[in-house]
Formats: structure tokens, C-alpha cells, sequence
């Protein structure tokens, strides 16, 4: 089960790896993807909270609660200084009205969190083996204290809890983070500048796309990456075994894949064939805690330490 997965809309014929949520053909606009995804339905007030003294209660002034507008569940307790931003209005602030742009929005952790992404076509790149790329936007916010009003550029299609704090996490792009307080209008009138911070970090990737075509890769290169990355054991005879299996794997993706006959030889082409093993064909196993596409999930997108990740730092390197 997806972690904290409430509700969601999924555009672009693209369903979460969760397989949850509805799944729409085209991209959504605000107001779409609000109502879609109920997000759009949570609307949240202040309220006052009460302490216990002796046998009464008294207001503290110090604080107040936040409650849900159409259940009177409690979202959060703040600070008096916290003011409320509902979570349509901080999807608003990014000032699209009728484009469709939104690719996913969710709401999570019983009703207290919504995120989503858009994705504007004018970002998508089409690199020169042919291959496509698309820089997401982020908006995400909270109403139980776990996260500020957020805008950033990031490659995490958000889609559950766990995409959701691999997003937070990503540090590559470009943030504008905003406290629930008073001055939050001002700032919030800069979010739009986000979109400009995610054209930046799409052409950052087709350079480095670019680099990594142009960079030629022998046969003995390729050989000794995997020497460097799949070393075979001397102790273990299953290891080496399993290490011997994954190289022959990664060298017939290289060597057959139908999308490596035009960047075979290339740096590019190595980083793809290893990339292809480490979401299709590693294997990631069920465990009491998670199943195994939770645990893939983990692995290459939380963690960022598969063997694919290892291969394009040692390519970008060479």
C-alpha cells in the first residue's frame, strides 16, 4: 500500500506505480486537478485550543488549532503566529488558470498534506539519440506542521508520501520555501519564478545528456566499469555468481536493447544500459515491511545509490 496515500489524479495515461488514484488521458488545470483529486474538497479553519486547569478549561492563547472544515477533524496545533494557507490557494499562487499543466496532485496522511507536479510541455526535451526528458514543478504544503508552503523545480513525480518526501529531499534544484505566517503573501507572489528555475535544470540535463553522448566508451572501458562495479568475490562463490549474472544482464541490454543501436560506444549508452537493469531487471525482494516495488522505489529514487547511479558518476568522471 502506498504510504499515506489518501486521494489522487494521475494525468497523461500515466498511473502511480500504486496503481491508486484515478488515472486521466491529459494533463489537468488547477481547478481540475483540485476537484479531482479531492484535494480541492479539504478546506481548513482556526480554532482556538483549550488547556485543562483543575476542573475547567481556559483558552491558550498561545496557540491555535487547525480543523478540518467538513469533518471538525484536528490537523494540526500551531503557534499564534501560524497562518492558515488552504491548500488551494497555494496551488493557485503558481498562476495557472486554464493551462493543463498539472500531472499529479494528491492528497495525503488524512487530509493533512497535499502535493502535486506539473509538467509544461515547453520543458520537455528531446535528446539527440531520441530519448525524452521532462523537469517536473513541485507544490506541496501542509497543515499538520510536516511541511512549509513549498515550490520547487525536481525530477520526482510525486505520487505518494514516500515520492513526496524523496521530492523534499531532492537539494539539485532550485526551492522557495514559505513559513505559514504573515509576511507568507509577499514571498508567495515569487513562486511563479520557479518554472524558469526548472527550464534551467532541463537544459542542465540535456548538456550533460549531450557530454555523455560525445564521450566514447570502448569495449575494454565497459569492461572495466563493470570489473569496478560488480567485482567478483574471491570468498563467496554465490557472490560471484550473482555478480557474474548481473554483468550479463547489463552486457546484453548494452549489447541487444533496440534503444541502445544508435549510443552504443557512447557514455550515454552505458549509463542507459545500466539504468535499464537497475529499474527492470534487478531484483528487489518483499519484505515484512514493504513489498518489492516499494523497495525498488526506495533504492533508486530515495536512496540514489543503485548500481546505475554509481555507473553515471564513474562515466561523468572518465
Amino acid at each position: 500500500m502506498p504510504h499515506e496515500f489518501v486521494s489522487g489524479v494521475f494525468g497523461g495515461n500515466r498511473p502511480a506505480w500504486h496503481r491508486l488514484g484515478r488515472v486521466v488521458p491529459d494533463l489537468l488545470t488547477t481547478e481540475e486537478a483540485l476537484r479531482e483529486s479531492g484535494v480541492g474538497s479539504v478546506g481548513a479553519r482556526p480554532e482556538p485550543v483549550y488547556i485543562r486547569l483543575a476542573d475547567d478549561f481556559r483558552v491558550a492563547p498561545e496557540y491555535v488549532a487547525v480543523v478540518r472544515n467538513d469533518t471538525d477533524e484536528v490537523l494540526g496545533v500551531h503557534g499564534d503566529g501560524y497562518v492558515i494557507e488552504n491548500f488551494c490557494d497555494a496551488f493557485h499562487a503558481l498562476g495557472f488558470v486554464d493551462q493543463r499543466v498539472w500531472e499529479t496532485m494528491v492528497l495525503l496522511r488524512q487530509g493533512r498534506i497535499a502535493a502535486g507536479v506539473l509538467r509544461l510541455p515547453d520543458l520537455d526535451k528531446i535528446l539527440p539519440d531520441g530519448s525524452h526528458t521532462a523537469a517536473y514543478v513541485a507544490a506541496y504544503t501542509s497543515h499538520d506542521g510536516s511541511y512549509a508552503l513549498t515550490y520547487k523545480d525536481t525530477s520526482v513525480r510525486i505520487e505518494c508520501a514516500n515520492k513526496l518526501r524523496a521530492a523534499d529531499a531532492d537539494r539539485s534544484g532550485r526551492c522557495l520555501t514559505i513559513r505559514h505566517t504573515a509576511s507568507k503573501e509577499e514571498r508567495k507572489r515569487e513562486a511563479a519564478h520557479i518554472i524558469t528555475y526548472a527550464q534551467e535544470r532541463a537544459d542542465y540535463h540535456e548538456r550533460q545528456a549531450i557530454r555523455l553522448l560525445q564521450k566514447r566508451v570502448s569495449d575494454q572501458e565497459f569492461s572495466e566499469l563493470l570489473d569496478d562495479l560488480l567485482p567478483l568475490s574471491t570468498t563467496s562463490p554465490r557472490s560471484a555468481t550473482i555478480a557474474q549474472n548481473k554483468r550479463a544482464k547489463i552486457r546484453t541490454i548494452y549489447r541487444d536493447a533496440p534503444d541502445q543501436q544508435n549510443i552504443r560506444g557512447t557514455a550515454w549508452g552505458v549509463a542507459n544500459a545500466f539504468a535499464a537493469f537497475a529499474d527492470h531487471e534487478a531484483t528487489y525482494a518483499n519484505t515484512t515491511r514493504a513489498s518489492a516495488d516499494e523497495n525498488r522505489f526506495v533504492r533508486t529514487v530515495l536512496k540514489e545509490d543503485t548500481i546505475a547511479d554509481r555507473a553515471v558518476r564513474a562515466l561523468v568522471a572518465l
